[in-house]
């Protein structure tokens, strides 16, 4: 027998979770969802769905984020230039690869 929580424990442990673990959590249940629902979208609409709610990885946008800052207070070295070029590169191809 399964332990099932509660509608409201079942809310309030999906609000406690961080943001890169909230983020899986929703991916993988509207998967589980859809995939449940095969009248409702196929296998290929699914896979569609998986790759567009895949969400660019947190710490990458953190380390964008703090890069960006350091552009702004004249902080930037020049190695660190180069990361921030590939971290924007890396989400270019993300984000032009859900669109495929």
């Amino acid at each position: 027998m399964h332990d099932q929580l509660s509608f409201s424990d079942l809310v309030e442990t999906a609000a406690n979770l961080d943001i890169q673990d909230y983020e899986r959590f929703l991916v993988n249940v509207n998967t589980r969802r859809a995939q449940n629902r095969p009248d409702v979208l196929s296998k290929e609409e699914t896979e569609l769905l998986e790759k567009i709610y895949s969400p660019f990885p947190t710490t990458k946008k953190e380390r964008i984020a703090l890069l960006n800052a350091k552009i702004w207070n004249s902080t930037l070295l020049e190695n660190e230039h180069q990361e921030l070029l590939q971290l924007i590169e890396e989400q270019e191809i993300w984000a032009a690869s859900r669109m495929n």
